[in-house]
């Protein structure tokens, strides 16, 4: 019982911010698909893209994989799931994740919370399964909203493919949420934040940049998006599950750490 009050405690914590991010999200895809026919049959676009330096498209697709902006799969993978979807989402699971423990420590309302009859083990599992409740509602509305576009205008991607890069998606944002936590136990929410994204550009920018040094290509396999290569999934409709445990994996990881912390954590009056 005091699972599930917390539990949807939290969700209605979110009510404005999560429809706020779906519609976000449908409409940005939306948007995207939309104007892919004519940006792929134009012969300018093609000749624009082809004339910028390989260093730019490399740092917007975050390495790319060899995808091309002229193919579906590659508009969608480099457009949304690998530029803008990252950023909108991704900023949700960091304010969201961080706050679980920071913005009650701060507030000062964590102690009052913990004078209840509740574990803090419970606690933290209900909060992060109610993000992670939210996070999964976001992932099927993103491949929903694509699945979606595709019967609306000339845009062919494969069903599988979209669930194949759903579930890579989702194991990424696990991944997030699980770090982010981690960063709002051991810190107070403005600099677990800041902990966050800068960890997740310089990421980006590891990946991206290996294709241009050989000492930064030595510690590419550092980087998230070395592994994260939703445009292959959409392509091949095939579930990259080494990533996708290796992603769970890390998640458990970092949420153990986050949970043994918090147990020993003092928490201030």
């Amino acid at each position: 019982m005091r699972f599930l009050n917390l539990y949807w405690r939290t969700i209605k914590d979110r009510l404005l911010s999560w429809p706020t991010i779906a519609a976000s999200v449908i409409l940005y895809i939306l948007l995207v698909i939309g104007i892919y026919p004519s940006f792929a049959g134009n012969p300018a676009f093609k000749a624009i893209l082809e004339s910028y330096p390989k260093a730019i498209l490399s740092l917007l697709a975050g390495g790319g994989g060899g995808l091309t902006l002229l193919s579906p799969e590659g508009f969608f993978s480099i457009e949304f799931l690998q530029l803008w979807g990252m950023i909108i989402v991704a900023g949700f699971i960091m304010a969201t994740a961080t706050a679980i423990v920071a913005k009650e420590v701060d507030g000062h309302t964590m102690d009052l919370l913990l004078t209840q009859p509740i574990d803090r083990v419970e606690y933290l599992t209900a909060r992060v399964a109610a993000d992670l409740t939210m996070v999964l509602g976001l992932v099927v509305t993103i491949m929903g909203s694509a699945w979606t576009g595709t019967k609306l205008f000339d845009f062919p991607l494969k069903t599988d493919g979209l669930i194949a890069a759903g579930v890579l998606l989702f194991s990424l944002y696990v991944l997030m949420e699980a770090f982010c936590l981690l960063m709002g136990v051991v810190m107070e929410r403005g600099r677990a934040v800041i902990v966050s994204v800068a960890a997740l550009i310089a990421s980006h920018l590891l990946n991206a940049l290996a294709d241009f040094n050989k000492t930064i290509e030595g510690w590419r396999w550092l980087s998230i998006f070395h592994y994260y290569q939703p445009g292959e999934a959409l392509i091949t409709g095939q579930v990259p599950w080494p990533v996708v445990l290796l992603f769970s994996s890390l998640a458990v990881v970092l949420f153990t750490a986050a949970v043994v912390i918090f147990r020993e954590k003092d928490i201030p009056a």
